[in-house]
Formats: structure tokens, C-alpha cells, sequence
């Protein structure tokens, strides 16, 4: 079961400062800010490492004569574009159309199969015809919300290998606060660290085939 912020406050200060209850220089401002640095810092490295990492999917309703959507605000990365047509959601393609002509307002398409990035928008040229409520799924990856309150849990997915990282960085932030640039603890850090890097890449295991053994 995941941890919760307090929980991972308590283990940080039993470390810096021997007891769990005491925070002295260590304000709740400032653990709740390292500890969010690092679930970000684990997220961050989700992102670009697939397997199904804090994946998510939202839809989009399209409106007629309208050529620009919004993302959702917590969009970080774009996995896949679908569009609904005839049933079904179709992948659409990213393309930037530098080298393409721009149709006119006026020009339309029955249903797009390329969008391109403006701004913090899906845009798409020429303008669908076809259009309806949730038209446009949206596969993304996305941050996570600060924990700010002690009873708001660490996300599903984190395992306790990802716990222990996030303490043992953490801890690393805060007391380089106060000077102490090269923790005791520097070598469980890393231990960590290299686990977090190692179990981020094989959530999903694929299988493996063995020839046969010589004889």
C-alpha cells in the first residue's frame, strides 16, 4: 500500500535529525517541497521510459467551424492522438506542416488525420466536418498533484523501492540546506537511485523465448 506524506516526513527527520516528531530547521515548507522535487524528479524519468507509466486518457469535444482545442492543464507528454471516425478512434499523426500549404478558413476536411501543436492547443488544418462530443481522445502522461496534506498518499504505482528513493533524495536536498553537501547516507542514495532506474524500465516485463539447451 502506498505511503502517505507524513509518512515519508516522519522516516525523513528519524534521519536528519534522529527523531521523528522533531523538525527544528526542517519546516513543513520546506519537506513538503523536497519530497514533491522528488516524486516529480521519479515522474520525470516515467515519462521517457514507456511501459505504461503514469499513463492517462481524456477526450475532447469537437465543435463545428472550430479549428483549436485546448490541452488538459496537466498534459506533459503527448503519447497518441485518436480521432473518432465511423465508430472508431484512429490514430492521427503528428506533423508541424511547415512544408504544407494553409488552407483558408473556409477550406474544411471530413475528419482530420494529421494535428499539429500550437501553443498549448491541438490545431488542426483544414477544419473537421465531422465533429461530436468526445471526437478526440487523448493518451497522455502527466505530473502528478503536490501532496500537501499528511494523509494525501503517494500514487498507486510508486512501490517501495520508489519510496525509499524519494526519502533518501530527499534527505539529500534538505541537508544541503544547512551545508552538508556530502551526506553519510550518500551510498544508500545510489543504491536506490540505480533500483529506481532499473524497476522504471520493466514494469511490464515482455516474454522471452530460450532456444533449446546443447547437448
Amino acid at each position: 500500500m502506498p505511503t502517505t506524506l507524513g509518512a515519508i516526513k516522519s522516516s525523513i527527520l528519524a534521519i536528519l535529525n534522529k527523531e521523528s516528531n522533531y523538525q527544528g530547521f526542517y519546516t513543513t515548507t520546506k519537506l513538503n517541497a523536497a519530497v514533491n522535487d522528488s516524486i516529480d524528479w521519479v515522474y520525470a524519468n516515467m515519462m521517457f521510459n514507456g511501459q505504461g507509466w503514469n499513463k492517462t486518457i481524456g477526450y475532447i469535444t469537437t465543435l463545428a467551424g472550430t479549428a483549436s482545442y485546448s490541452l488538459p492543464t496537466d498534459c506533459a507528454v503527448i503519447d497518441v492522438v485518436r480521432y473518432l471516425i465511423n465508430g472508431t478512434y484512429c490514430v492521427i499523426k503528428y506533423d508541424d506542416q511547415s512544408d504544407d500549404s494553409f488552407s483558408v478558413p473556409a477550406d474544411t476536411t471530413g475528419s482530420p488525420g494529421t494535428y499539429r501543436l500550437v501553443g498549448n492547443s491541438l490545431f488542426f488544418n483544414p477544419i473537421p466536418t465531422n465533429v461530436g462530443a468526445n471526437y478526440i481522445q487523448l493518451e497522455f502522461t502527466k505530473f502528478p498533484a503536490s501532496l500537501t496534506s499528511d494523509v494525501d498518499a503517494f500514487d498507486a504505482a510508486f512501490s517501495r523501492g520508489l519510496e525509499n528513493y524519494v526519502k533518501w533524495r530527499s534527505c539529500s536536498q534538505l541537508v544541503a540546506q544547512v551545508g552538508r553537501p556530502v551526506p553519510e547516507w550518500q551510498e544508500y542514495e545510489r543504491q536506490w537511485y540505480s533500483h529506481m532506474t532499473e524497476l522504471i524500465s520493466q514494469r511490464t516485463r515482455q516474454t522471452r523465448f530460450m532456444g533449446g539447451f546443447r547437448e
